[in-house]
């Protein structure tokens, strides 16, 4: 989606040594992308903004209807300037929530109660979208946090 800033963005993903080191890398790289020329747009930058306020739970009719934008325009400008759909940006966004919430309830709080107050319509929803933005189960993702492998075995 981002050419080779996506590549050098997921090197640095990757090699985050936290959760909330990761989560902090692609809230900043994606406040960088917001605040580049390009995407100065009131419309578009109200719309991230309201992406991330909502975590994602949003669906872009919904979105649209908020902005008071036809949907098409709002979809079409946002992937002009913020080089991904309102879709997959509230979908990372949601993820990006979910694994925060993971990440604080440290193994007290099930996967399927995560995956409901993170806006997935159920726990398989979720693993299925954790995997594939991850490319790993919540499970494998969250095995160098010992105190996380809990949640996985309840």
């Amino acid at each position: 989606v981002f050419g080779q800033n996506g590549k050098e963005l997921e090197e640095k993903v990757l090699r985050a040594k936290s959760t909330d080191s990761r989560i902090a890398i692609v809230h900043d790289f994606l406040l960088e992308k917001l605040a580049n020329q390009q995407t100065t747009d009131h419309l578009i930058a109200d719309t991230v903004q309201k992406i991330i306020e909502l975590r994602g739970t949003h669906s872009v009719e919904k979105l649209s209807s908020d902005m008071q934008v036809h949907r098409r325009k709002l979809e079409r400008q946002f992937k002009e300037k913020v080089g991904m759909s309102p879709k997959y940006l509230s979908r990372l966004t949601r993820l990006l929530a979910a694994i925060k919430l993971l990440s604080n309830f440290q193994g007290q709080e099930s996967l399927t109660s995560i995956a409901l107050q993170s806006g997935y319509y159920d726990q398989a929803h979720f693993i299925k979208e954790f995997k594939e933005f991850t490319g790993q189960t919540p499970k494998d993702f969250f095995q160098d946090n010992l105190s996380m492998s809990v949640i996985f075995y309840r």
